[in-house]
């Protein structure tokens, strides 16, 4: 919006068109730098929606009519009481340790009055990763009740100071005859970030597949009902030698040299076999890629995965297979010896897996 060419709006139209809630959203999202902050009305419009939509979701979950009864609160006791306790499997430690992170990076957030920042990790990270948990409960696992309850609570407290009464109305449907005014702010539980990254390599992973599998559909004019997913759990013998030089190299000039020099120093190396030398720079800087988003951690190459990639993807087998609509999926490890197994089994390495397509008999 700009004043001095007619386009704007007044407090009160403003107030009236998104409701005050809206308003406080669309402005806090608006930003905290020092640029201009503007106020963008399909921004808003899709706020209000947003906020709209959460109350809808929590009536649906909470089991409540149009009328605004309750047929169950969340302060009452559950006549499932097992189902509220159950075990925490997978997904719903993801969940926790998400629910976690948000309240911290929040609180972060606000500490330092920086509310776009607020909106980022206690509103739409926090509502998505709500949304991966609900897809990955689409299947045989159900949601874990006590746990949706836990987030709709922290969310509520989260946004309270920005959307006060949307937060009062959703709180109230948690805790009838309660105000969010009198409520204290959540107080995280332990994080695991490795249980975090590993769940957006999972979802990651099943977007790549989901394309490839589109990409081969639109080519081939026809659809696949199996698939392989290869996966490796240790480099190639080439690369832990080229892993273990740039170690030396660096931990002796406490950073990585030209990639001119470092060509020249892979070049012609006895201990790397010929037809790999295309590969050796691609992966030196894959592997500088790696120390460099480790605010340059020289001990990442060691292991640059917090989370064993095998065991998440067998885990979650049933999640990959229903979500790609295969008949049948299978996921191997292979090791360096597996010359047989796949073509291009140099380019498995630990966290670049394949998936290949077919229709087959094992």
């Amino acid at each position: 919006m700009s004043k001095s060419t007619g386009n704007f709006m007044t407090l009160i139209e403003a107030i009236e068109r998104f409701s005050a809630d809206g308003m406080r959203l669309t402005l806090a999202d608006a930003g905290d730098s020092i640029e201009d902050a503007n106020f963008d009305e399909q921004n808003a419009e899709a706020q209000l929606l947003r906020l709209h939509a959460f109350i809808e979701w929590v009536k649906e979950v909470l089991d409540i009519s149009s009328s605004q009864t309750i047929n169950q609160s969340a302060n009452q006791e559950s006549n499932n009481e097992n189902d509220e306790k159950k075990f925490m499997d997978y997904s719903d430690r993801v969940f926790e340790s998400a629910i976690n992170q948000a309240i911290k990076l929040t609180e972060e957030a606000y500490e330092n009055m920086l509310y776009k920042e607020v909106l980022k990790h206690g509103f739409f990270q926090l509502q998505n990763s709500r949304d991966n948990y609900r897809e990955l409960c689409t299947g045989i696992e159900k949601m874990n009740m006590s746990l949706i309850k836990r987030f709709i609570e922290v969310q509520t407290l989260l946004l309270a100071p920005i959307c006060p009464h949307v937060c009062d109305y959703v709180y109230q449907l948690l805790y009838p005859n309660k105000s969010i005014m009198e409520a204290k702010w959540p107080i995280p539980g332990k994080i695991d970030q490795s249980l975090i990254d590993s769940c957006n390599y999972l979802l990651n992973s099943v977007h790549y597949f989901r394309n490839r599998s589109k990409t081969l559909t639109a080519q081939q004019n026809k659809k696949y009902s199996e698939a392989i997913i290869h996966v490796a759990r240790d480099y190639p013998r080439w690369q832990i030698f080229v892993i273990n030089q740039l170690k030396k190299i660096f931990k002796e000039n406490s950073s990585f040299p030209d990639n001119k020099i470092l060509s020249s120093y892979f070049k012609d190396r006895p201990e790397i076999d010929v037809k790999y030398a295309k590969k050796i720079m691609p992966f030196v800087t894959y592997c500088q890629q790696l120390v460099k988003e480790a605010n340059n951690n020289i001990n990442i190459l060691d292991q640059h995965l917090s989370f064993n990639e095998y065991e998440v993807l067998l885990n979650n087998q049933e999640y990959i297979q229903r979500s790609l609509k295969l008949n049948q999926l299978q996921i191997k490890l292979i090791h360096e010896e597996d010359t047989g197994c796949i073509s291009n089994l140099d380019d498995v390495i630990p966290g670049y897996y394949t998936i290949k397509f077919d229709k087959l008999n094992y």
